[in-house]
């Protein structure tokens, strides 16, 4: 799955953790106990798919194994303001991930408005031998948290703990 940006319309946007790099718009911020990012995007929908990616992009495997069985989940989140919003969109991304023993890599948001978040998160199935490629993540912390229109472009900044 690749990132494509959605129109000002609104429409679903997508982004992807798979691959050697992180998704476009996104650059790692280096914290000395915590993981942060920032992320760019032109679409609210497109910044909180780019932002579940980098998110994922920093542990899960870099390419799917032979073999493994796709699974998908979908997403209905509630929040009273949007960085709340984000918070509870990138902390039900990783409960279902665990609780389901998903490696997600694929992440497609529908629509961002009123305190609500929908989209879809795929992925496959982790097997006994899954190996991760960096720590695991903790939560999502409000330290230094983020979420507004800069001109044009949609930011955000999250800081996890690992």
């Amino acid at each position: 799955m690749t990132a494509e940006p959605a129109s000002e319309g609104g429409q679903a946007a997508s982004a992807s953790a798979a691959g050697p790099s992180w998704p476009p718009g996104v650059q790692p911020i280096a914290h000395t106990a915590d993981l942060g990012f920032d992320v760019e995007a032109p679409s609210l929908e497109l910044c909180f798919a780019r932002t579940a990616a980098a998110l994922f992009r920093s542990f899960v495997p870099r390419r799917q194994p032979d073999g493994a069985e796709p699974a998908t989940v979908e997403l209905d989140v509630h929040a009273d303001r949007l960085d709340e919003l984000m918070v509870a969109w990138l902390e039900e991304l990783l409960y279902l991930s665990e609780v389901r023993e998903i490696v997600l890599t694929g992440f497609v948001v529908r629509g961002v408005d009123a305190g609500r978040v929908t989209g879809q998160a795929s992925g496959w199935k982790a097997g006994p031998g899954t190996q991760y490629s960096g720590p695991a993540i903790k939560g999502v912390t409000r330290h230094g948290l983020v979420v507004e229109r800069k001109g044009a472009a949609w930011h955000a900044r999250v800081f996890v703990d690992v």
